[in-house]
């Protein structure tokens, strides 16, 4: 106990030493108006900022009303100085101010921050600073003292209700790492290499630092949340604590110790499809042959956090299957589809010519009339018109794609607008091409929608006049869930 509140001590001086010793004018609240000015990134923010920003640490039993996070939204005037104050979160609903939230607050008029500048010219700017908040332990309990073979690492993460990366990561002292990849990563099943011991020992140094070993084990997990869970092994012993959402109040003091041990493991890398990660399959012989390798393209197309597109590029000319999907159903709905539908359907227009060469429309060396008229249905359902027009120039059986599908008009898979700001809707140049090249614009798509009632819900009165003037004026139908 005495060792815990030494600590806590130590964290309160820390606190008010960052803040700064002088009286601090009051800062008042901002208006709405006020944060409505330029929003410095948090790179900005980080490198402007010529303070330590100050955390709090509160006594082991204490019980916090809300999450243990604190954000403070700020404008920063042209000289630097913090001009006023937002408590608010995300939906706009007040942190409660305990009396070390007040402190802080306090002493806002002490922080002060390089002046920041639009058009060369210093201004105002609107930054959000995250305060870190944590219980220290009720007891320190000295973490054992192993030689570096007999310390072991592990951290799982585990599932939630969405779409969660689930994988284990383990770390042994003499270097060797070994990933363990599941469900929402790019790159799944088991894979091995080594890192510097060196490394290694100055992670270990860090976690008696933090005094990672006297984290009680709180088995709080939050409902949707992802779990995570952290075990160190030393020796004989060991010890696990929760990470994440579910650490009740100590997150922050071992956050950095995550990104460290994951950084360690190269986690990015095998969650999200990187260059770094191919030359690393490379260093362990993997079979790029293997229906494994399909796998790892197939996800790396669907999931829109991956976008090196060079480094799926290397897969095909590696020799990646390309009539793999995901068959644990990570990516459930696009299960039983094809890599270049996917592909498509995702917009990847990278990856599109590459995949056609490697004979992703073909069946024994022959254009499949099948595979290219499911290409551009998927084209169409990706919504880039130079795709669906590079799709619709290859010829199988036919010169071109069907313009039906089960009979039906292929003008049902114009999508509605998804509100993607790097996928601005082209449904206007579409319907209009896809008429020209004679297609039936009649019809509806599985949801009930006519053309027509997609074009109104769009807003976009150019292909409204547009169906209109080609017949489709009928009146409007309600939509079918």
């Amino acid at each position: 106990m005495k060792a815990a509140f030494t600590l806590a001590i130590l964290f309160f001086c820390a606190h008010a030493m960052a803040a700064g010793s002088q009286d601090a004018a009051p800062v008042p609240q901002c208006s709405r108006e006020e944060l409505k000015g330029y929003a410095a990134p948090p790179e900005a923010t980080a490198a402007h900022r010529q303070f330590a920003l100050p955390f709090i640490a509160y006594p082991a039993q204490s019980q916090m009303a809300g999450d243990w996070d604190w954000h403070l939204t700020l404008m920063i005037d042209p000289d630097g100085h913090v001009a006023c104050y937002a408590n608010r979160d995300k939906d706009g609903k007040a942190y409660r101010l305990n009396a070390p939230r007040q402190k802080i607050i306090q002493e806002l008029g002490n922080w002060h921050y390089l002046p920041f500048e639009k058009d060369g010219t210093p201004a105002a700017a609107i930054v959000s600073e995250s305060i870190d908040e944590w219980r220290v332990p009720e007891h320190h309990t000295p973490m054992p003292e192993v030689p570096m073979e007999q310390v072991h690492i592990t951290l799982e993460r585990t599932a939630c209700f969405g779409a969660c990366p689930t994988y284990r990561v383990e770390l042994s002292g003499n270097g060797q790492v070994t990933y363990v990849g599941g469900d929402i990563v790019d790159v799944d099943g088991t894979h091995n290499f080594n890192v510097s011991v060196r490394d290694l020992e100055a992670m270990l140094r860090s976690i008696r630092e933090r005094d990672i070993w006297s984290i009680p084990y709180e088995n709080t997990m939050v409902q949707d949340a992802p779990g995570c869970e952290l075990t160190l092994t030393m020796g004989g012993e060991s010890h696990r604590i929760q990470c994440g959402y579910s650490a009740a109040g100590y997150a922050p003091a071992y956050a950095d110790l995550l990104k460290q041990l994951e950084g360690m493991a190269k986690t990015t890398g095998w969650i999200s499809l990187s260059k770094e990660t191919i030359s690393q399959l490379q260093a362990e012989n993997f079979d790029f042959h293997s229906a494994a390798a399909g796998k790892i393209l197939f996800r790396a197309i669907v999931h829109r956090s991956t976008r090196d597109e060079q480094a799926m590029l290397q897969l095909i000319q590696l020799g990646a299957p390309l009539d793999e999907d995901d068959g644990n159903g990570a990516v459930f709905e696009y299960v039983g589809m094809s890599v270049i539908d996917t592909a498509l359907i995702r917009r990847r227009s990278n990856l599109i010519e590459p995949l056609i060469a490697a004979g992703a429309l073909d069946t024994n060396g022959v254009r499949d009339q099948a595979k290219i008229d499911s290409a551009f249905v998927a084209a169409i359902l990706g919504g880039d018109l130079d795709l669906i027009k590079k799709i619709w120039k290859i010829a199988g059986s036919t010169p071109h794609p069907s313009l039906t599908a089960d009979g039906k008009s292929v003008a049902r898979f114009v999508t509605a607008p998804h509100g993607d700001r790097d996928r601005p809707w082209q449904g206007y140049a579409i319907v209009r091409w896809l008429a020209f090249v004679g297609c039936d614009l009649h019809g509806e798509n599985a949801r009930g929608e006519t053309l027509l009632q997609i074009a109104e819900r769009a807003e976009d009165a150019r292909l409204v006049r547009f169906l209109r003037e080609a017949g489709l004026d009928a009146p409007t139908q309600s939509i079918r869930h």
